[in-house]
């Protein structure tokens, strides 16, 4: 069983030659392969293999700091009180203050 936040598609999107979200210019026929590859793979254990060769490899060519996939951070001024902490991305205001 994969994790519920599966890095596969970020990979592929991120990373794959031919794909528009490629915003490094990354290219490595190796990588492509690996990343067409593991999106075909069905058995778990097999991609799981792919995946860690996958970030292996990035680790090895460093086009970028990759961080891993759906990572959020909120950054704000230390006056900006009130937000707790945040699931899938939201981040809720409604709470949120300013210090004066």
């Amino acid at each position: 069983m994969l994790y519920a936040t599966d890095p596969g598609p970020y990979f592929f999107a991120g990373f794959h030659s031919k794909s528009r979200m490629n915003v490094s210019g990354y290219n490595n026929p190796e990588m492509n392969k690996l990343l067409v590859a593991q999106r075909m793979e069905t058995d778990p254990e097999k991609r799981r293999q792919m995946l860690r060769d996958i970030a292996t490899l990035l680790n090895a060519d460093v086009p970028i700091i990759y961080r891993g996939g759906r990572r959020y951070h909120v950054i704000a001024q230390p006056n900006v009180k009130g937000i707790e902490k945040f699931r899938n991305g939201i981040v809720r205001l409604a709470e949120a203050w300013l210090e004066k």
